[in-house]
């Protein structure tokens, strides 16, 4: 509640004295030692309450160690087992770790029978997922082959046909789109539970875990250099250090999650400042993008995938940007709310091009996967990017809570579209024959290893690969 402000603050009393109190002790701002909620603690007759921050107060200690070493084990199982593949749990990692931050969250509230519905269609996606994994298994067939080249008399890479390549897609954006919707399902059990909090809330909860999560890193990463430099004097086994790091890594996300937790308050003040640099920042950025590709044209996005890769990365960040200027104090200067104004603008001009890009490369080369999930994808940033600036022109005095709520319902939308990729892809793309797959494999045995041990010096790297053959 204190990222509104004071005057916010002030002005959801006088609406509602009663839910704000209930509002205010259901978010244990009486614990805080922030002298905001100190103030509205004694005004609302309260009494200042320690923060439980031991390791037998809440119980939030004992989870995160406890999910630490959970996920270690789990990370281990393909050496303990001899797996012959040890890259088979990575699709796994995001319910790992965010499946038990959503049990946390609603075993901390007592919220297990209310969200009973909830559980079952989080349960109910995690079965599916690993269903479509394991019946996609792994694709152990080759898409290129080396042959001689009869104009040039040297071996060179031969593109093979692909029966699969829609398939393979398919399985891509699921597992990318799964740990997105697992975030977007996190962010429904918290702003549920917690009274006050909104969807944009919650994105700048997760930037704050990440950071903590990032800080523990360096101080775990030197704290472990130096363990290791000293142990490796006694002779330990490089097996142990291993396990070691494997163990931090783990550790990490529990760890950024326990130290949020006990600590909500440290970096409320840095990241709108953070914001508020970076906005002028990012309107540079767009605007250069946007003369350098009319002044050299457009079809270099429309051709270059990498380009529009980048350039998709750059409407992400614009818009997570904003929500992270809106995430905090209410109040907003003029000056950077015009800035927002144009940042958004800008980029909304930018999101046109890609769009046009994006849809020339449909009609020329057809529908895939990969294609629609980048249109659906551009089309929301363009609905979201809309959105905003329709509210930041008709808001009086460049209020945010309109803003807000534009942005919570766009972060619906977003989840909601992950939600589609991850239950409709499957069932249209993602089915192929058994035996075409395994005359396939048959046909085009994997012979890297063979091939690298007897490659000539005068073989021609493949160069990359062209639309057609990668989509």
């Amino acid at each position: 509640m204190l990222h509104l402000g004071p005057k916010a603050l002030e002005e959801a009393y006088q609406s509602n004295p009663a839910q704000f109190k209930n509002d205010f002790v259901a978010a244990g701002l009486i614990a805080s030692k922030d002298p905001l909620a100190l103030a509205w603690t004694y005004r609302l007759g309260l009494e200042p309450q320690e923060a439980s921050t031991s390791a037998g107060g809440n119980g939030t200690m004992w989870f995160t160690v406890a999910m630490t070493f959970a996920a270690f084990f789990f990370f281990r199982i393909p050496e303990w087992t001899g797996a012959p593949s040890d890259d088979w749990f990575i699709p796994y990692i995001a319910p790992v770790f965010l499946l038990p931050l959503m049990a946390y969250h609603t075993t901390i509230h007592r919220a297990w029978g209310e969200m009973r519905a909830f559980w079952c269609l989080a349960i109910g996606l995690l079965t599916l997922y690993i269903v479509a994994d394991l019946y996609w298994g792994d694709w152990p067939y080759q898409v290129y082959d080396w042959g001689n080249n009869p104009e040039t008399g040297r071996l060179e890479y031969q593109t093979l046909e692909d029966p699969f390549a829609l398939v393979r897609q398919a399985q891509n954006l699921v597992q990318i789109h799964f740990p997105l919707l697992l975030w977007g399902l996190l962010g429904y059990v918290y702003t549920r539970l917690s009274p006050g909090e909104e969807r944009v809330d919650f994105v700048r909860h997760s930037v704050q875990v990440g950071l903590f999560a990032f800080i523990v890193g360096l101080a775990g990463g030197a704290l472990m250099a130096l363990t290791a430099g000293l142990l490796s004097l006694l002779d330990f086994p490089e097996s142990f250090f291993e396990n070691l790091a494997i163990w931090g890594l783990c550790g990490l996300p529990f760890f950024g999650h326990y130290l949020w937790g006990t600590n909500k308050q440290i970096l409320e003040k840095i990241l709108p400042t953070l914001a508020r640099i970076f906005i002028p920042l990012f309107l540079l950025v767009v605007l250069i993008f946007l003369v350098t590709y009319l002044g050299q044209g457009l079809t270099n996005l429309r051709e270059n995938r990498e380009q529009l890769f980048i350039f998709n990365l750059l409407l992400i960040l614009v818009i997570g940007l904003v929500m992270m200027h809106y995430a905090f104090e209410e109040e907003k200067h003029p000056a950077i709310t015009l800035g927002v104004g144009a940042l958004v603008a800008l980029t909304l001009v930018a999101d046109g091009i890609g769009l046009w890009a994006i849809g020339s490369r449909m009609l020329e080369f057809g529908l895939t996967p990969n294609r629609i999930t980048v249109l659906v994808g551009n089309i929301l940033f363009a609905v979201a990017l809309g959105g905003v600036l329709w509210v930041l022109v008709k808001a009086p005095n460049g209020a945010a809570a309109p803003v807000r709520r534009m942005l919570n319902t766009m972060l619906g939308l977003f989840v909601a579209w992950t939600l589609l990729v991850v239950v409709v892809f499957p069932l249209v793309y993602g089915r192929y024959d058994s035996a075409e797959k395994a005359q396939h494999i048959k046909d085009h045995p994997l012979l890297y290893d063979q091939i690298m041990d007897v490659f000539p010096d005068d073989a021609v790297e493949p160069a990359v690969a062209t639309e057609s053959e990668e989509e």
